[in-house]
């Protein structure tokens, strides 16, 4: 009998960004087992890469008063012709600049 707890659901498209990332992954031939325990897609509560790269993803949700927020964000990705995600990480980074960027 398979123990439920180590599977995850997926949407089919979020299961299929898996399958494409892992078929893509340095340890793909390799199949390290400690390199799979410590990626996004095995463990996405606690995780040290994707897919073998060093990245880290967030996900935000916006609703009800946060939803002009979300349209800002919109208007100035279409304006720059930039990614959403570019338009978040420059605000961080100017929010960074006029509070004085900590040091790393």
């Amino acid at each position: 009998m398979y123990d439920t707890n180590c599977f995850m659901l997926l949407s089919p498209s979020a299961n299929r960004d898996k399958s494409w990332a892992c078929e893509h992954c340095i340890n793909w031939t390799e199949k390290d087992i400690s390199m799979c325990k410590t990626c996004y897609y095995a463990y996405p509560e606690n995780y040290q890469h994707i897919a073998g790269e060093k990245e880290k993803k967030l996900n935000i949700v916006f609703n009800n008063e946060e939803m002009e927020l979300y349209n800002q964000i919109v208007e100035q990705a279409e304006l720059h012709n930039i990614s959403y995600q570019s338009v978040v990480k420059r605000m961080i980074e100017y929010y960074q600049y006029i509070n004085g960027k900590p040091d790393k």
